[in-house]
């Protein structure tokens, strides 16, 4: 459970505490002392709504980046071909 609890901590903190707070209708503090220490002790309606829009976003964040790698490639491969487009 104690990897589960870094890792939370650290997409918590790689999305940006401002954003998951105004996102979940919390406090900045709020989400920041759950990211601090994930363990019961915080209101249960609180934790989830922190945990859904930590989940969601950085759902959301994986998809763009693969996009991002997606166009990427297209233009790697786009620059091989003119590389060799060179060669003739």
């Amino acid at each position: 459970m104690q990897t589960i609890e870094k890792d939370f901590s650290a997409v918590t903190q790689k999305l940006g505490y401002g954003e998951v707070a105004s996102k979940a209708g919390v406090s900045y503090q709020a989400v920041s002392n759950f990211a601090a220490e994930p363990r019961p002790g915080h209101k249960y309606r609180v934790r989830l709504r922190i945990l859904d829009v930590v989940i969601a976003s950085a759902e959301s964040r994986v998809s763009q980046l693969r996009a991002e790698a997606d166009q990427l490639e297209k233009q790697i491969t786009g620059l091989k071909e003119w590389k060799t487009e060179f060669g003739k």
